[in-house]
């Protein structure tokens, strides 16, 4: 028995569908008219003959491919180009691969890059293939390999079974060629020339931040310093009158804004071409240490100095960022004394520095040089950006663990970059 034009041969391709949406895997989207209207009863599909199943199988190989397609370069984008990470470093809870660290470069060859896709690809393929199941109809499909080359503005996928495509009943039988040839306009090996081309230089970017500070403080002498016993915070404090924790935040600061600064500058360089760029800072850790040379031997002395009563403990932060203001009782408004909060000894040195009153004679026992000291300050510093590009001029429907949904193409990755040398060992 005949039925009219293809009748409800769709089953073929909703089987399959319905087997994949249970299992959570995948999601098939078929929005063809001629297939929604093929749709017919369970007992007339019975009844299709082979040759009716011809164009719904081609049909449903060709969704299942693009389907394939959008997904598996929505995986790899997403993932670095990786696969998977053996051997990689991988940022967590991101899932996304480092292609720099430091001076191990990690990023993926183009002939990696295009043979993950392709594997990916051709799993996703022929995860389709193996739930299409139909009753009474025997289709006999094999593995496809697939292969896929940048083509000017987009890929094209070639999809080859490694063997024909047999259909079949008790009343006839047919051999379908079964092999795929289509263009998509992904640009996913784009964005894959674009990161290469343009090298995110973090280490530079620190370096530079870093040279720019150093010029700044230089090599200090200064006369009756404190010991080479204390800690690096400690000398840096008395030798350059800066705050330790305050400088190394003005330096990741300047990190900070000066791969906000990369960034912009991409993302004007394509702007005409719906390319986006975001790099984001994710860690940025910087260390200072000194170098010192001394003349004589250390030698116990007591230093006083004069010095205001004040309350510190009632500090209003007048005096951001190295001191805490605190109105003097007396004096015109805007008149301050300053403390400092010193964590491990309250000090006093020409202003109050002190958590509880002042006293109005403020004397201090350490140990101290009789002659100059000269000290130069190492600054290490290292930064961790996830990098971004997105094909902003096309979503795609893509499973994303949760639901189907459309969504654009991005390569993401990790760079690691700056001269802590400690961090390369």
């Amino acid at each position: 028995m005949k039925t009219k034009g293809i009748s409800s041969a769709l089953v073929v391709a909703l089987g399959a569908v319905v087997a994949l949406i249970a299992s959570g895997i995948f999601f098939l989207e078929i929005t063809t008219p001629k297939i929604y209207s093929a749709i017919k009863t369970a007992r007339e599909f019975i009844a299709l003959t082979v040759i009716d199943f011809v164009n719904p199988t081609k049909l449903y190989l060709k969704s299942a491919l693009s389907l394939s397609t959008y997904q598996s370069s929505w995986d790899l984008g997403r993932k670095g180009g990786f696969e998977n990470y053996e051997g990689i470093p991988f940022e967590t809870p991101e899932n996304v691969p480092y292609w720099k660290v430091f001076s191990i470069d990690y990023t993926p060859s183009f002939e990696d890059f295009k043979k993950n896709l392709e594997s990916l690809t051709q799993s996703y393929l022929n995860s389709y293939i193996e739930s299409m199941k139909v009753e009474d109809i025997e289709i006999e499909l094999k593995n496809y390999t697939t292969t896929i080359d940048p083509e000017e503005d987009g890929i094209r996928v070639i999809a080859e079974s490694s063997a024909p495509i047999k259909i079949k009943s008790d009343v006839a039988s047919t051999v379908l060629d079964g092999k795929l040839n289509e263009n998509y306009d992904i640009r996913i090996f784009e964005l894959y020339y674009i990161a290469k081309e343009n090298t995110i230089d973090v280490k530079g970017v620190v370096s530079k931040v870093l040279t720019n500070w150093n010029h700044e403080i230089g090599s200090l002498e200064k006369e009756d310093q404190v010991c080479p016993s204390i800690t690096d915070e400690e000398v840096f404090e008395a030798t350059t009158g800066k705050n330790y924790e305050g400088a190394k935040m003005y330096i990741t600061e300047k990190i900070r804004d000066d791969i906000k600064s990369l960034e912009e500058n991409l993302n004007s360089l394509y702007s005409d071409e719906k390319y986006s760029w975001n790099l984001k800072s994710k860690e940025i850790e910087v260390k200072i240490t000194s170098d010192c040379e001394y003349d004589f031997e250390c030698a116990e002395q007591k230093k006083c100095l004069q010095a205001t009563q004040v309350d510190c403990t009632q500090c209003t932060g007048q005096c951001f960022p190295d001191y805490c203001g605190i109105h003097i009782p007396g004096q015109p408004t805007g008149k301050y004394e300053c403390c400092m909060f010193h964590p491990d000894r309250p000090i006093c040195v020409s202003k109050c520095y002190s958590v509880t009153n002042c006293p109005l004679d403020c004397c201090e026992l350490k140990n101290y040089y009789s002659s100059k000291k000269s000290c130069d300050f190492d600054y290490y510093a290292y930064a961790i950006v996830k990098v971004s590009i997105i094909d902003t001029s096309k979503e795609y429907i893509v499973w994303d663990g949760s639901e189907a949904n459309y969504k654009q193409i991005v390569l993401n990755f990790f760079i690691k970059g700056g001269n802590w040398l400690e961090a390369e060992v």
